[in-house]
C-alpha cells in the first residue's frame, strides 16, 4: 500500500499546511488519514520491553501478526502502560481534537504519534465519524530502505519537542544497544546530534546496555528486556559500572562482574540493590588485598550460585513460556535467601578491616604531620622570646610528650 496513491480520491484528504524542516527534508502537506489505513511501528524503542514480554510470553514473533491482530495487541499495551496520561490525552482529543500531527510512512507505518493513534482508534469505536482519522505529515520512506531516516526522525521527534513523553530508562538502553552496538546504523556522535544527548553521557548508556545484555545472557535469559524492566536495572547497572571502570586486571573485573549479577538476580521485592549491594563494594575495589580477600571469601558462592541458576533453568523448561522465567526466579529466591545472608556478611567483615586499616593510616597521617612541624622549629625561632614564652613552650613539649605516651601505651596494649 502506497497512502501518496489515495490522496484526492476522497479516502486521504489535505488538511492544511504548515512548513517544517526535518531529517534534512521540508514537509508541508498535513494529510487527513483514515485509521484503517494505518498501523503501529513494532520497532518503535519506546515499547520494546513489552514487544519483548509479549513474545516471551506467546512464543511468537509479534511482527508475524496480522497488521489489525499487532494493532489490537499494541493498542491495549499503550493503553494501559501509562493509564493516567493515556486517559488524559484522549480526554483532551475528545474536547479539542487533535493538537500536535503524527508522522507515519507512506505505507501507513505510524512512526510518531501512536499514543494520538490509539486514542483515535477508541474513540471512532464509540462511533463517532470525526475521530476516524489522524492528522499527519506523510514521509515518502519505508522501514526497509529507509531505517536510519527514520530513526533520526524518531530521535530529532522524541527527545526533541516530544521530551514531555519520557523514556523508560530500560526501553532507551534498549533502544541505544539497537540502533549503535547491533544494527549499527548509528554511531554515537550522530546519535549525540540527533538526540540533544550528551555524547560523553551516551557512551555511559551503550556501556549499561551492553551490561544489561550480557546479564539476560547470564541468566540464560537472551533478549528478554522486560525482565530487566521488572528488576529495575537501571540503578544496579549505574553503581555495577562505576564499581567494574575501578578494576583493571581482567580476571579480577569478570569475577566482580559475576558477583554483581548474583546480586542483581537476588533482588527481593522493592530493595535496592545498587544502594544495599553493590555500593559497598566501592572500598573494596580500591584496595589490593581487600579485593583478593573478597574474590576468595566468594568464589565458591559465584560458583555454586551459576550452577544452581543453571539447575533450576533446566528444571523449568518444559513449563510454558510465559511462566518459565517467573518460576525459575522463585526457585532461585527460595535458596538465595541464606547465601545473601553469608555473603552480606562477608563483605561487612571486609569492610569493618578496611576501616581499621584506615584509622590507623590516619593516625600515621598525624603523627607524620606533626613530626614535620617539629622539625620545622629552629633555635632562631627563641631569639626575641620573652621567658614567659618559653615557659610556654616548655608545658607544651610536656604535654606533646604526656600525649605522645599515652598513644604508645595504646598502641602496645593492642
Amino acid at each position: 500500500m502506497n497512502l501518496f496513491e489515495k490522496i484526492g480520491n476522497d479516502e486521504i484528504k489535505l488538511e492544511g499546511s504548515k512548513k517544517l524542516k526535518i531529517v534534512n527534508e521540508e514537509l508541508n502537506e498535513i494529510y487527513k488519514i483514515p485509521l484503517k489505513y494505518l498501523y503501529y511501528n513494532d520497532q518503535n524503542d519506546r515499547i520494546a520491553t513489552f514487544v519483548s514480554e509479549y513474545e516471551s510470553d506467546n512464543n511468537i514473533k509479534i511482527k508475524d501478526l496480522d497488521v489489525e491482530s499487532r494493532n489490537i495487541v499494541i493498542e491495549d499495551f499503550i493503553s494501559k502502560s501509562d493509564n493516567d496520561k493515556f486517559e488524559k490525552t484522549k480526554s483532551d482529543i475528545f474536547a479539542k481534537g487533535q493538537q500536535e500531527t503524527a508522522f507515519v510512512l507512506k505505507d501507513g507505518r505510524v512512526i510518531d504519534g501512536n499514543r494520538r493513534f490509539t486514542c483515535l482508534r477508541q474513540l471512532s469505536r464509540d462511533g463517532d465519524a470525526e475521530y476516524n482519522y489522524l492528522e499527519a505529515y506523510i514521509l515518502d520512506l519505508n522501514i526497509e530502505n529507509n531505517y536510519k531516516e527514520i530513526k533520526r526522525l524518531e530521535l530529532e521527534i522524541q527527545h526533541g519537542k516530544d521530551e514531555k513523553v519520557k523514556y523508560d530508562p530500560i526501553d532507551f538502553l534498549v533502544g541505544i544497544y539497537r540502533d549503535v552496538e547491533e544494527k549499527k546504523v548509528l554511531n554515537i556522535d550522530e546519535y549525540s546530534k540527533f538526540s540533544g544527548f550528551n555524547k560523553k553521557d551516551l557512551k555511559n548508556k551503550l556501556d549499561e546496555a551492553k551490561l544489561m545484555m550480557e546479564f539476560l545472557d547470564y541468566i540464560d535469559r537472551p533478549r528478554r528486556y522486560h525482565i530487566a524492566k521488572e528488576l529495575k536495572m537501571d540503578g544496579p547497572l549505574v553503581e555495577a559500572l562505576n564499581i567494574l571502570k575501578k578494576i583493571k586486571d581482567p580476571v579480577q573485573k569478570e569475577k566482580i562482574k559475576q558477583q554483581i549479577f548474583i546480586l542483581i538476580y537476588s533482588k527481593d521485592g522493592n530493595e535496592d540493590v545498587g544502594k544495599k549491594f553493590i555500593r559497598p563494594l566501592n572500598p573494596i575495589v580500591n584496595n589490593p588485598e581487600a579485593i583478593k580477600e573478597y574474590l576468595e571469601k566468594t568464589d565458591s558462592h559465584r560458583e555454586t550460585t551459576l550452577e544452581k541458576i543453571q539447575e533450576i533453568n533446566d528444571e523449568v523448561e518444559n513449563y510454558e513460556v510465559s511462566k518459565s522465567y517467573d518460576e525459575s526466579k522463585k526457585k532461585f529466591d527460595e535458596v538465595s535467601g541464606t547465601q545473601k545472608e553469608e555473603y552480606s556478611k562477608v563483605v561487612e567483615n571486609i569492610l569493618i578491616k578496611i576501616d581499621a586499616e584506615k584509622q590507623q593510616n590516619t593516625a600515621l597521617v598525624f603523627l607524620k604531620k606533626a613530626s614535620g612541624d617539629i622539625i620545622n622549629i629552629k633555635e632562631d625561632h627563641f631569639i626575641l622570646t620573652t621567658k614567659d614564652q618559653e615557659e610556654e613552650v616548655l608545658d607544651k613539649i610536656k604535654e606533646i610528650i604526656y600525649d605522645l605516651k599515652n598513644i604508645e601505651k595504646m598502641i602496645l596494649k593492642d
